[in-house]
């Protein structure tokens, strides 16, 4: 039997209930709300499109990494002098019980007892409201490993798009034979007013959503619910630029600027390496071949 094929069906767009799903429908939006806290004034802080995980990137570099760490850890090279430990919003234990809305609040207004500045129209510097929630993209992608949405999207793939479709529009081949409507999974207001750790419950309670079984441990549940929540924002691998390279090679043919032929082994070819502020990192030499050819083959090489 593939399994969460009937997934969120109470997310909006979904056909109304009755009978004891309705008693369960409402303790779910009861729930929903008590947890998340956020008030139905906030719904117009709702961005109309997905925000965007590479845009954000720069702006937390710029205004946010001081305090907060380049990849939001909390290890900014500001945080020692703070009254207040800054938050590590890009920790993927912070994230599982983020709300989304709720960051954009802080973000916005600040908390200034904590030594959190606003960044919304108080500051003297504002950002945007899109600014502010390509920030919140970029904060979701440095504690969503790109490993996990790998593993959630086989797990999606393999026992939801059948009914969520391709790209969790509820429009999957076998929607229009069931009885309810499958839920959007894009819906932007959906994902900003929950936190992943409450998809995860209503996915791990027995591992039965209605009538419907499956056997998922809580890993792969994670996974997919990481996957998921990249239906509402523009994931990007973020930690893709700080990775080695896993080889490269330097090469080239040095010849005499006089005659333009090849200095055939008579000279020796240095490669040297500096990082962005120009301090040297690597140093090799090379006797050149009989034709002048210098080759350089390196391993891990780190991006910068």
């Amino acid at each position: 039997m593939n399994i969460l094929r009937r997934f969120l069906f109470w997310l909006p767009g979904g056909q109304s209930l009755d009978g004891p799903y309705l008693i369960v429908l409402s303790l779910l939006i009861a729930l929903f709300w008590a947890t998340a806290g956020i008030a139905a004034a906030q719904e117009n802080d709702i961005p109309t499109q997905p925000p965007d995980a590479e845009r954000g990137w720069p702006i937390h570099a710029e205004r946010c990494a001081n305090c907060h760490g380049p990849l939001g850890q909390g290890d900014g090279e500001l945080a020692p002098n703070l009254p207040n430990p800054p938050a590590a919003h890009g920790s993927t234990e912070y994230l599982r019980t983020a709300v989304p809305a709720e960051m954009f609040n802080v973000i916005t207004s600040g908390r200034i007892p904590q030594g959190m500045p606003p960044f919304g129209p108080d500051s003297s510097n504002p950002l945007s409201d899109a600014d502010r929630w390509d920030l919140i993209a970029t904060i979701y992608s440095f504690g969503t490993p790109v490993e996990n949405v790998e593993a959630g999207q086989l797990v999606y793939e393999e026992n939801c798009l059948a009914c969520h479709g391709e790209e969790g529009l509820g429009d999957g081949p076998e929607a229009a034979g069931l009885d309810t409507v499958p839920g959007d999974l894009t819906q932007l207001g959906f994902w900003f007013n929950i936190s992943n750790q409450n998809v995860f419950g209503s996915l791990s309670n027995g591992n039965q959503i209605r009538e419907h079984e499956y056997e998922l441990d809580d890993e792969e549940l994670r996974f997919v619910v990481d996957y998921m929540r990249t239906f509402s924002y523009g994931y990007a691998d973020v930690l893709a630029a700080l990775r080695p390279l896993e080889t490269a090679s330097v090469s080239g043919q040095a010849v005499n600027a006089s005659t333009g032929e090849p200095l055939a082994g008579e000279a020796t070819a240095l490669l040297r390496a500096f990082t962005s502020d120009l301090n040297i990192t690597l140093t090799m030499s090379q006797t050149l071949n009989a034709d002048g050819f210098y080759l350089f083959e390196l391993n891990d090489v780190p991006q910068d």
